[in-house]
């Protein structure tokens, strides 16, 4: 069953995005593909230019991000490979629920370069927490750009974005602990898994404690690998920061190729960065539909109903859905390169 849930996200993502699109085009008689594709040819080409060099930066940077680790611990990689890497993570993360869901198959790709299954891990464990600080940064910098966007937003908008602080908050209190206070941690979990247990409120207690050393294990192996390399980690969360505002910047390039009113740059870049935060703890594929529904009401503070509309729906079509369906052809292509030089192997 397991080798077909990606197949299963894949197509729950695929109804996700026609559900999530088609509710956006209904919420408004003005809108329409037609008008959508119609706004587009009438739209400063320069800076949607810009806007999908924006996206490709964000792929881009996440694969100098891996490379950078890599090449702390020891193991030099193409850029090529770097992209792979970073396309085949974010295409998969972006057709299953957890931010995470793409590191099998970039580790696939990096243990097809001969790296280690030891170095993969600590690779994709640094890079996740280098990518969970850079949210934490991003949504520090939104609050700086619009002081206000939190106080006037509606109450369940509000709620989700700072139910995302708190989850990041207590993600990177968690990853403190497994790699400084992995011991003491793994002792307070036993100990919870066994009172649980008792309660019969958890089964298998035996395969829980041990599926927590596991991580605890990985954590501890993190920590011995990179301790002394003091540059690591603060550049993973540079390279993850510029990602992540590379992100969120496609939407603001957006809204100047639509309607050039750079005034209001300071809130549409919040905004953007506000729905990344606030979605990025929900169990949905690429956080689709409450990203689109954070932008909107974002939006809708200072961008009339059909405006605000139109923006969220083209902005997150270039930072998302073309994002995504790019990796998945890199992923595919590598893939497929992959193949062909085990057959010529043989």
């Amino acid at each position: 069953m397991r080798k077909y849930n990606k197949l299963i996200w894949g197509a729950v993502t695929a109804l996700l995005m026609v559900l999530t699109v088609r509710t956006i085009l209904r919420m408004s008689s003005a809108l329409s593909l037609r008008g959508m594709l119609k706004l587009l040819r009438y739209s400063h080409k320069g800076w949607l230019a810009l806007a999908v060099a924006a996206m490709l930066g964000f792929i881009v940077l996440e694969g100098e991000s891996l490379l950078w680790i890599l090449k702390g611990l020891g193991y030099r990689m193409g850029r090529s490979s770097g992209l792979l890497y970073s396309a085949s993570d974010i295409f998969f993360s972006a057709i299953t629920p957890s931010a995470s869901g793409g590191q099998p198959a970039s580790a696939y790709f990096m243990h097809a370069d001969g790296i280690p299954a030891a170095v993969v891990a600590v690779t994709l464990l640094v890079n996740l927490i280098a990518y969970t600080e850079a949210t934490m940064a991003i949504c520090v910098l939104a609050i700086i750009c619009w002081p206000r966007g939190l106080l006037v937003m509606d109450t369940l908008p509000r709620v989700l974005i700072l139910a995302g602080v708190v989850a990041l908050t207590g993600l990177l209190a968690l990853f403190y602990l497994l790699l400084h206070r992995g011991g003491r941690l793994l002792g307070v979990g036993t100990r919870l898994i066994r009172f649980l247990e008792k309660l019969r409120l958890v089964r298998r207690g035996d395969a829980r404690v041990q599926q927590l050393e596991r991580i605890v294990g990985q954590y501890e192996q993190c920590a011995a690998m990179t301790r002394g390399k003091w540059r690591l980690l603060p550049g993973a969360f540079l390279l993850t920061l510029l990602q992540r505002v590379s992100q969120v910047t496609v939407t603001a390039l957006v809204h100047l190729a639509l309607y050039g009113s750079p005034g209001l740059l300071p809130q549409i870049w919040a905004s953007s960065a506000f729905s990344l935060v606030g979605s990025s703890f929900l169990p949905l594929p690429g956080g689709m539909g409450a990203a689109d529904y954070l932008l909107y009401q974002s939006f809708s503070q200072f961008l009339i109903r059909d405006n605000a509309l139109r923006l969220g729906l083209l902005s997150r079509t270039f930072s998302f859905y073309l994002c995504m369906a790019l990796g998945g052809l890199i992923s595919l292509l590598g893939y497929l390169a992959l193949r062909k030089r085990k057959e010529e192997s043989k």
